[in-house]
Parts: C-alpha cells; sequence; structure tokens
C-alpha cells in the first residue's frame, strides 16, 4: 500500500479523484483493523468513514505517505477506543437504572406518587 507523491499532492490539492483512490487504498485494511478492536463490522465502517472525513479535512496538513498511515491508523484506533469506552459508561448508566426500576423502594415510590397525584384515589 505505497502511495504516490503524485497522488498525496493531488489530494493535499483538494481532488477528489486522489480522495478516493487513497479511500479505496485503505478502507478495507482499515476496517479489518478496526474489526480487532470492535466485533461489529457496521460499527466500524462508520468510524472508518469519520476518520476519512477529518482526514479530508485536514488534507493539507499531510506531505508523506507515512504521515498519511500514522493519521488514519491512529485515528481508527482511536474512534473504536472511544466507542469502547461510550459502550461501556452507557451499559453501566442502563445496568444502573435497571437496578433502581427493579428495586422494591422504586414500586413504593412509584405507587405513592400515583396514589398522591391522582385525583381519582382522593
Amino acid at each position: 500500500m505505497t502511495l504516490q507523491q503524485e497522488i498525496i499532492e493531488r489530494f493535499k490539492s483538494g481532488d477528489k479523484n486522489a480522495f478516493k483512490e487513497i479511500f479505496e487504498t485503505f478502507f478495507n485494511p482499515l476496517c479489518a483493523f478496526g474489526n480487532k478492536y470492535i466485533n461489529d463490522h457496521n460499527e466500524v465502517e462508520d468510524l472508518v468513514q469519520d476518520v476519512f472525513v477529518s482526514f479530508w479535512e485536514r488534507r493539507r496538513n499531510f506531505d508523506h505517505a507515512d504521515t498519511i498511515k500514522t493519521f488514519i491508523y491512529t485515528s481508527v484506533r482511536n474512534n473504536c477506543l472511544n466507542h469502547l469506552k461510550h459502550q461501556a459508561v452507557r451499559h453501566k448508566h442502563e445496568d444502573a437504572l435497571i437496578y433502581e426500576l427493579e428495586s422494591d423502594q422504586f414500586f413504593t415510590n412509584q405507587v405513592i406518587e400515583e396514589e398522591s397525584f391522582n385525583p381519582h384515589y382522593s
């Protein structure tokens, strides 16, 4: 996967065909790389596409194939790790909510609230 300097220069100047060449060169390998972190192919594809959006926005910063590879692989890794952290936090909050909803105190509070504010029970 060696990028020619000519493609990099065209990409830096905003050539969408050069971007497409880079995208097609790296998309599948980046997805395979991301799947080592996250076992959800669709989610990984979304994360890789996000990396390419950021890559396009920063295109003027890349002069060499090595800096491109470093950026896109590091970005995919970071996106995957951030996704996993977000999932862990979400699961933690879901577990706490389920525990609260299953507790007897929650049930009792809901019954009291319903009886207190429902005019049909007065």
